[in-house]
């Protein structure tokens, strides 16, 4: 991804595999929120939406669902180097086409 077509407020998804030669896939979502100045110039700051939101779900809980809500972890901001963007932040097509990919992946018969 760009780092120049990232937006404000919008849902982005870190992509990636456990390991390399392991195809099984990480994906978690985040909300873009902003820039700020980094070690190695500009960082892109994305916060967990479970954060962004908190108030809003948990409002609409019972009692029962409250007892298995997981808030989220803790720091809820990802700092990502500019650097780093086009190969850990993906669109959601770019998410779309990553799922696709998996059955591709070497090994992944033995998972999937």
């Amino acid at each position: 991804m760009d780092p120049s077509d990232l937006v404000e407020g919008k849902v982005y998804f870190f992509c990636g595999f456990v390991h390399p030669e392991i195809p099984v896939p990480e994906l978690e979502a985040f909300v873009f929120i902003g820039t700020e100045k980094g070690g190695e110039g500009l960082d892109y700051v994305f916060e967990d939406p479970r954060k962004l939101f908190e108030k809003q779900i948990t409002d609409e809980l019972d009692e029962d669902q409250m007892e298995l809500y997981q808030p989220p972890r803790e720091p809820t901001k990802t700092r990502i180097p500019k650097y780093l963007i086009e190969d850990t932040v993906y669109s959601m097509n770019e998410m779309i086409r990553f799922v696709n990919s998996i059955p591709e992946q070497e090994g992944a018969g033995e998972f999937f």
